[in-house]
């Protein structure tokens, strides 16, 4: 199928789907208008990481780099899973974090979505956030937080810990 031919067809899907066409301007939001901006605060992150998470019906993982003066350098989601859960590999995170910016990240927020709307994060949130934290420390990145995003709004879980 040739581009243009996909784009009519993306075009046509969008213009008979209000959720499609609301999704496709999310993901038009793109997080790279971050890029360069100081991110120190959850909601700060948040907003980075909601036109990556909103809206998808399977939980994603997703990690935001930033550098010494905390200003987003790259972002990405890493894994996606099903509406009920997703992987989470501290090795995969750090390796992407490693290869960001001339010198690699020196901080990070990590972020997932909740397609439930469901806010509060669950023990296995928690013991995520806790592996993730150990494994940036022995590597010299700091994790500044794990988000919960919902179509709704978004919690921090390092706050509750």
């Amino acid at each position: 199928m040739k581009r243009d031919n996909k784009i009519e067809t993306l075009i046509a899907k969008a213009s008979s789907s209000p959720e499609m066409l609301d999704r496709l301007l999310r993901v038009a939001e793109a997080p790279e208008r971050h890029y360069g901006r100081s991110i120190k605060t959850p909601g700060e992150a948040a907003e980075a990481f909601f036109p990556l998470l909103r809206g998808l019906p399977e939980e994603a993982t997703a990690v935001l780099a930033v550098d010494i003066k905390h200003r987003a350098i790259a972002s990405k989601i890493l894994t996606q899973g099903s509406s009920r859960w997703s992987l989470v590999d501290p090795h995969q995170i750090l390796a992407w974090a490693f290869r960001q910016g001339p010198t690699g990240a020196t901080a990070i927020f990590l972020a997932h979505n909740h397609p439930s709307g469901d806010l509060s994060p669950s023990q296995q949130d928690i013991t995520v956030t806790r592996n993730v934290r150990a494994a940036c420390s022995a590597a010299g990145i700091l994790l500044l937080d794990h988000i919960i995003i919902t179509d709704d709004g978004y919690s921090s879980i390092m706050e509750g810990l």
